[in-house]
């Protein structure tokens, strides 16, 4: 039996993601071919390489459609075990595909929106319940993406749950100059102490601070003329009263800052957010209660300290940063 008449069993159709790479040329060599001869060591290796080649260049599919893709494939390899005739038996799964670690967590937080459960995000990511346990682990403990910081909240049914909506778009200079622009004149029409200006103002200065000092140098002069000044901006989030103290945290943490917290007896904290660090490392975790609720803080000395959220009274960054 043919890769073709297999692909058209898992619903392949003309329009479908994995046909448009059968349609190249080096897609076409493999989908003409018999399923034994398809699955040997070097053909299936080869199989992976043009498949991969092809996902990641600029005619391969954009967001969803990288995921189609690799769900096609998946169910291809799962169908051609059943009918293809071959003794030996091959997978494409996830940790073996064009997708990176990544963008399978990215793939998770987009299905988290739906509050699916382990067995529905099993099988929207083609691998086992076990996988998907150790990706759910990892995203309820937090992870980074680049500058940005994402952890989701586990659900009653074993799922997660998640209000982040991560974009990553690689932009060209003047793509970035409009819009820092754009930004800026936002930011321009509120004052300081407006919430909507302390968000321009994170987002304007996640995006400058990823810039190389040849894309600084080449926006800094045109954004000047039109009265946008970025270099050196640090949002104002301590004056910004509609903003809590929970966000001013994770506000802070993102832009590396140590912070100096008040609590309501008067005492200070200083030092940075641990997202990381378990309760059990803190010197005061018999005084804390587990089921309540409490940030972990990383003191300049080193020492980790648990604070209990009812005990913030205010949130600032610490001078010398």
């Amino acid at each position: 039996m043919r890769v073709a008449e297999i692909a058209e069993r898992v619903g392949c159709d003309p329009e479908s993601a994995y046909s448009k790479f059968a349609d190249t040329r080096e897609g076409t060599r493999f989908h003409n071919m018999q399923w034994p001869t398809f699955v040997t060591d070097e053909n299936y290796r080869l199989f992976c390489k043009a498949l991969a080649d092809y996902a990641n260049s600029e005619e391969g599919p954009q967001s969803n459609g990288r995921h189609e893709l690799f769900l096609s494939v998946h169910e291809l390899f799962e169908k051609g075990n059943e009918i293809g005739g071959a003794p030996k038996k091959r997978h494409y799964n996830l940790d073996k595909s064009f997708i990176g670690t990544d963008e399978a967590n990215l793939m998770l937080l987009k299905a988290a929106h739906k509050g699916m459960t382990q067995q529905a995000i099993a099988a929207y990511l083609g691998c086992s319940r076990t996988a998907v346990q150790k990706r759910l682990s990892a995203l309820a403990d937090g992870v980074r993406f680049g500058d940005s910081y994402i952890k989701a909240e586990p659900t009653s049914r074993g799922g997660l749950k998640s209000t982040a909506h991560p974009i990553f778009l690689p932009l060209r200079l003047h793509e970035v100059y409009l819009m820092l622009s754009a930004l800026g004149e936002f930011r321009a029409e509120r004052s300081g102490g407006d919430p909507e200006r302390v968000v321009a103002d994170d987002l304007a200065r996640r995006i400058y601070y990823q810039l190389s000092d040849y894309a600084k140098g080449g926006i800094d002069k045109a954004l000047d003329e039109r009265g946008v000044r970025l270099a050196g901006l640090r949002p104002d989030f301590d004056s910004s009263k509609g903003v809590d103290d929970s966000d001013r945290i994770v506000m802070y943490e993102k832009m590396g800052l140590n912070l100096k917290v008040g609590l309501v007896n008067g005492d200070v904290l200083v030092g940075c957010f641990a997202h990381h660090a378990d309760l059990q490392k803190c010197v005061n975790a018999a005084e804390i209660s587990k089921d309540g609720s409490y940030i972990v803080f990383k003191l300049l000395d080193g020492r980790y300290w648990a604070i209990d959220d009812s005990q913030v009274f205010s949130v600032v960054a610490a001078s010398g940063n």
